[in-house]
């Protein structure tokens, strides 16, 4: 009886934990990658494979090497893997399946990531760019591929960012192409002042841009691209200020676009080569108090480092 009657206070105990377990919803699957998504990330992880393959059978031959040139047969011995086959599959399946949104950001971003500064892959870059502005301006999903295309010297960079402004049903996408137009003229416009006060800065960038891009670079209004960049902010912060673009790490609060815009401007209307720096108050080398303010006329050299 004893036994009888522990089973049944168990039983008993138990009923409200199976009761509670109808209320309880089943949390919702992520949906099932599409085959054309397997195939992308299958040609992705093949290649870093190779990559990984090569790093550690080189580390692993160089741990008996003794001198430079023993080293350098080392190097010399295997070939680097090159993404050229790669990214000749990852075209195939871009342009047999332009409507594979998720497969297709994927296979962009990878691409981007991995084209050279030669010619091919600035002309790869300009492939990917179209490609980005035929078919996923109206992405909800784009805007963290938007971030990295901000300093990239390219007219279709901006107008990518101008079609998804125009097209993109969702704010946040709005919002973040409309901070990295800002960005974008910003970066020019630096760009701009750079070449134009080292020409000897010009010709190195040709190697990566090509000559047609630094002429246009070198023909441009540098003061005229900063208001104008300065005028994109002010509207990234009027219309999408609230607009979220990632969730912080270290705090795990929302990133918004007015965050960035503060700073920004900030630089802008304040840092930009011309303007009257702002006062700086600390203690010199002795512990006595000074004021930056008080070396105007005078040539200053500020130097910021520190530690971490």
């Amino acid at each position: 009886m004893r036994w009888v009657a522990v089973w049944a206070v168990m039983m008993l105990a138990g009923l409200p934990a199976l009761w509670a377990r109808d209320d309880v919803k089943a949390e919702p699957k992520e949906p099932e990658k599409s085959k054309v998504a397997e195939d992308v990330n299958g040609l992705i992880t093949a290649h870093q494979k190779a990559v990984s393959d090569y790093d550690q059978n080189i580390q692993e031959k160089l741990k008996n090497a003794k001198t430079d040139v023993e080293r350098s047969k080392i190097y010399q011995s295997r070939a680097y893997p090159k993404p050229d086959e790669t990214m000749d599959k990852l075209w195939d399946l871009l342009e047999k399946n332009p409507n594979e949104k998720e497969a297709s950001r994927t296979a962009l971003q990878w691409l981007l990531n991995n084209y050279g500064y030669d010619d091919k892959g600035q002309k790869g870059r300009v492939r990917v760019l179209d490609m980005l502005i035929k078919h996923h301006a109206d992405d909800p999903k784009i805007g963290l591929m938007l971030n990295r295309l901000s300093y990239l010297y390219s007219d279709k960079a901006e107008e990518l960012f101008r079609a998804v402004m125009a097209k993109n049903p969702a704010k946040d996408a709005k919002g973040s192409a409309c901070l990295n137009l800002g960005k974008y003229l910003k970066a020019v416009s630096e760009g701009v002042q750079q070449i134009k006060a080292n020409p000897e800065d010009g010709k190195r960038l040709e190697s990566m841009l090509g000559k047609e891009a630094v002429m246009k670079l070198k023909e441009a209004d540098a003061d005229k691209l900063a208001k104008e960049a300065e005028a994109v902010f002010e509207e990234a912060a009027a219309k999408y200020g609230d607009a979220v673009l990632y969730k912080n790490p270290n705090t795990m609060k929302d990133a918004t676009v007015a965050d960035q815009v503060v700073g920004e401007l900030f630089e802008i209307r304040n840092l930009a080569i011309g303007k009257a720096a702002p006062d700086i108050v600390a203690d010199d080398l002795d512990g006595k108090p000074f004021k930056l303010s008080e070396y105007r006329g005078k040539v200053v050299v500020i130097d910021f480092w520190g530690n971490w």
